[in-house]
């Protein structure tokens, strides 16, 4: 619904309840949330600094519940690939640093190997990663913040590294 009203919807008027949304810490209002930044970053300029804070909160809140990481990470993507020059000056280290610690996480698979519902959410998890790494270098490339983005390559490297050793056990 909010990818076919898109344009008429005036974030100015809801961007205050997805905000609260975004803190409420209530599992299905932050997950509707993050769906409907995704759904609407192309129009999110102005509103960086609301949003992009929340869901480097929900990435790093450990009370949360692990299955909203995923959609904060898919908003964070779409709006560093829609808002790029923006959101690369002021958040793209934050973000890569947050990634990197999720990134850190999905990894630690040892611990779980008699837990199949938590080994799947890692999977979850890394695959998601790979995919937000991808839209990042190329909003990076986009917006010529690839020496900013290449500062992280060898971490990101050392979890893609570390990703297809998992995959091939």
């Amino acid at each position: 619904m909010v990818v076919g009203l898109g344009d008429k919807v005036d974030l100015s008027n809801i961007g205050h309840y997805i905000k609260y949304a975004l803190e409420s810490k209530e599992n299905d209002c932050t997950k509707i949330a993050c769906g409907i930044i995704a759904d609407l970053s192309e129009r999110m300029d102005q509103y960086l600094d609301d949003f992009v804070p929340c869901l480097h909160q929900i990435l790093s809140d450990e009370t949360l519940d692990r299955k909203i990481k995923l959609p904060a990470l898919h908003a964070l993507g779409e709006l560093c690939l829609n808002c790029g020059v923006q959101f690369n000056q002021k958040y793209l280290d934050k973000t890569m640093t947050m990634m990197n610690l999720a990134g850190r996480a999905s990894i630690q698979t040892t611990q779980y190997v008699n837990e199949a519902e938590t080994l799947d959410f890692l999977k979850e998890l890394r695959e998601a990663i790979i995919d937000q790494y991808i839209i990042i270098l190329m909003s990076a490339e986009d917006t010529g913040c690839l020496e900013q983005f290449g500062v992280y390559l060898e971490t990101i490297f050392d979890f893609l590294e570390s990703t297809a050793k998992i995959e091939a056990v």
